[in-house]
């Protein structure tokens, strides 16, 4: 190869992405009917005679379901309706420090005491020896 060659940069060639084919076709396709639509109509309007009387049975089904299930999803809310009214009196009547006080304990406890130390802080133990690390 010779110097000139070799400085000179090759010819970039645009490539598309077999994956891209598809939705530049789409993206082609959508813009040409958004030009033709005022020359045809129905690209725009959906026919009214292509649409499926789907709502009606959809309506019966769900009112069937709701039927079926919802004494079972009242029983359930009555139960726990009891708990929730007391948690909301105690909470309403403590004082919010204790409030807050009682809501870092429970994160502390979800996460685990020892995410209160650093790993690397001289005070903290090796599980597997015992020692101080």
């Amino acid at each position: 190869m010779t110097a000139p060659a070799a400085i000179a940069p090759s010819a970039q060639r645009f490539v598309i992405a077999p994956a891209l084919v598809p939705w530049c076709a789409l993206a082609v396709l959508t813009a040409l009917c958004l030009i033709l639509k005022t020359e045809f109509p129905w690209l725009v309007n959906f026919p009214k005679e292509w649409t499926l009387p789907l709502a009606s049975y959809i309506n019966a089904v769900t009112n069937v379901a709701v039927a079926v299930i919802q004494p079972g999803f009242r029983a359930l809310s009555a139960l726990l309706d009891a708990p929730m009214r007391g948690a909301r009196l105690v909470l309403a009547w403590l004082p919010w420090p204790a409030v807050m006080l009682a809501i870092a304990v429970l994160a502390l406890k979800s996460s685990g005491w020892r995410s209160l130390r650093s790993p690397r802080s001289p005070t903290s133990c090796s599980p597997a020896t015992g020692r101080r690390a």
